[in-house]
C-alpha cells in the first residue's frame, strides 16, 4: 500500500491512501472532499515533496495534479527478489512397511 501526506491550506495535513498514480497526477482517499483548482503539497516516499492542485473531487476520492512531473517508480515500494537459491534435495528414505517389489 503506499500512503502520501497532503498538505492543504484549510484541511490541514493528513495522510492519504494512493489508488493510482502517474508522472503527471495522482488518484487518493480522502477522508473529506477537497475544493477544486486549490494548491496542495503531496509528499511521497522515495520522491519527496511535490507542489501540485486539485484537479477533480468526488465523494471520498480526489486527483491531484502535479506541478511537475515525477518518475512514479520512485514512490513505489522496493520489492527485493530472492536469488534463485540450490534445488531442493530431498533425502532418501523408506518408510517402514513399504515394499518397492513383489518379492
Amino acid at each position: 500500500m503506499l500512503s502520501a501526506t497532503v498538505r492543504h491550506e484549510q484541511k490541514g495535513e493528513f495522510v492519504a491512501r494512493v489508488r493510482n498514480i502517474s508522472a503527471g497526477g495522482m488518484k487518493i482517499d480522502c477522508p473529506h472532499g477537497l475544493p477544486v483548482e486549490t494548491p496542495v503539497e503531496v509528499t511521497l516516499r522515495g520522491v519527496g515533496a511535490v507542489r501540485g492542485s486539485v484537479a477533480w473531487s468526488s465523494g471520498h476520492f480526489v486527483g491531484i495534479r502535479f506541478d511537475t512531473v515525477i518518475d512514479p517508480k520512485q514512490a513505489m515500494p522496493q520489492v527485493s527478489v530472492r536469488p534463485p537459491s540450490d534445488p531442493v534435495t530431498r533425502p532418501e528414505f523408506k518408510r517402514p512397511g513399504l515394499r518397492l517389489s513383489d518379492d
